[in-house]
């Protein structure tokens, strides 16, 4: 479990290589038996193995989870103290840019880092950044940076806790959790329909741009996101 994310097929190679060296059958039946067995075992002692969708290209992943809810223990073991000062400052300031559908530039991620005075060349700043990506916490497109799959599946229920009002929480009409990155939205300013990326592709899969429709008031739907490449995400 060392690289702590998996997508689906990933997991199903690796359970097949293990059927292979116990000369067991594959089938999709013992694979999911194996992993409720997993999700058994592990809960006994805070973790576990959770499978989310990606909101922004609706893939599902498997991702290894500590449970012991205190803020930012899932960060200690890699990161330094100053290091998980500087994330929660960022997720801070994703969790506050929802005028800018929960996404933060790059420029004012690395001014508000320096205003935490660690002592950090632009160079440092960039090369942690990389790391919090790499480890998907969050991610960046086109200049700006959101929270990745290992933020949403680990810290959600810090964010509920601590950086939203309880009025603030957007529930996504279509998969019913809680929107905190990859957000759309009605064009309309009266309107105030909000919906995920991965959601809103499900919902007009087949309907043309000319044709689609906000399911609230009917107005053209026009995201700005429509045009974003969905397949960023390359894990």
């Amino acid at each position: 479990m060392a690289k702590k994310i998996l997508t689906v097929e990933e997991t199903k190679e690796l359970f097949s290589k293990i059927c292979d060296v116990c000369e067991v059958i594959y089938s999709e039946n013992s694979f999911e038996n194996f992993m409720k067995e997993i999700h058994n075992t592990l809960i006994k002692i805070d973790y576990d193995i959770k499978k989310i969708k990606s909101k922004s290209n609706g893939e599902f992943f498997y991702i290894w989870v500590n449970l012991i809810n205190d803020d930012f223990t899932q960060l200690s073991t890699p990161y330094t103290q100053n290091e998980i000062v500087i994330f929660r400052k960022i997720l801070e300031l994703i969790m506050e840019s929802y005028s800018e559908r929960y996404q933060l530039s790059s420029t004012k991620a690395i001014q508000e880092i320096n205003k935490l005075k660690f002592s950090l060349t632009k160079k440092d700043i960039e090369l942690l950044l990389k790391r919090f990506q790499n480890d998907k916490w969050i991610i960046e497109r086109g200049g700006k940076y959101s929270l990745d799959i290992r933020s949403l599946a680990e810290l959600s229920d810090y964010i509920k806790r601590n950086l939203l009002e309880d009025d603030e929480l957007i529930e996504c009409p279509i998969c019913l959790d809680y929107i905190f990155s990859d957000l759309e939205c009605c064009s309309n300013p009266d309107c105030d329909y909000h919906i995920h990326t991965s959601c809103a592709a499900t919902k007009f899969s087949n309907v043309s741009n000319s044709n689609k429709r906000c399911p609230k008031c009917k107005g053209p739907w026009d995201s700005e996101l429509d045009d974003i490449d969905e397949d960023v995400n390359n894990y």
